[in-house]
């Protein structure tokens, strides 16, 4: 009886141990809010909102990503970890545009953290700065809440998208992009955990591609 006593509960230590790991990284939903900041007083706000829409929702499965755009030009967005390649799909066009992720793209210059910089749906998110060559991207995110593994983007070098991965080991709850005229903000409003379908991170055999060289 000790025998099947230790045989059982190292069984279950086991199983604990598998689903706590299998729970660690998040995987689901999260609805993000788009708003826009102009750089000059007299800019035309309804530039960016035309082109980005008011909005996303992002769908996360072990490192592999779908954006689904709510209005703007654009339809959604795949990453596909398993051949590293980024899809882009624009609204009213069969056509589905795809590039290299491998490829290093924008260089980043700089890095810069602030811890605890802000509170997100009830959630202390630090700041990371990211200083390119041209205009800043900054990241606010909780590694300990929203988690992911920054080996899923190893070979994800595009704009140096493996090097910030690394340091914040999360998906952002609110993110500032900026461009030549204005910075696109997107905020989380809703966080779904809940299991994905891989088959959403897949595009179909017939679709038209087209490479962004």
């Amino acid at each position: 009886m000790g025998k099947i006593i230790i045989f059982l509960g190292s069984y279950f230590f086991l199983c604990f141990n598998c689903i706590a790991q299998s729970q660690k990284y998040f995987e689901g939903e999260i609805t993000y809010q788009n708003s826009y900041k102009p750089k000059m007083a007299n800019f035309n706000i309804n530039i960016p909102k035309t082109l980005f829409g008011s909005g996303s929702r992002l769908s996360f499965k072990e490192g592999n990503f779908r954006h689904d755009y709510d209005g703007g030009i654009f339809e959604f967005d795949i990453y596909n970890k398993t051949d590293n390649k980024l899809y882009v799909k624009k609204r009213n066009n069969d056509t589905i545009y795809w590039i290299d992720c491998s490829l290093p793209g924008k260089e980043i210059k700089n890095f810069k953290l602030i811890l605890k910089k802000e509170n997100i749906m009830g959630i202390d998110c630090d700041q990371l700065i990211v200083q390119y060559g041209k205009g800043t991207s900054v990241n606010y995110y909780n590694s300990d809440s929203i988690a992911a593994n920054p080996s899923w983007f190893k070979d994800f070098k595009l704009d140096g998208e493996n090097l910030i991965d690394e340091k914040e080991k999360s998906i952002f709850l609110k993110s500032e992009n900026e461009f030549d005229d204005f910075f696109v903000i997107a905020t989380a409003t809703k966080i779904s955990r809940h299991k994905i379908d891989e088959g959403i991170f897949k595009i179909s055999a017939d679709s038209i591609l087209s490479k962004i060289e």
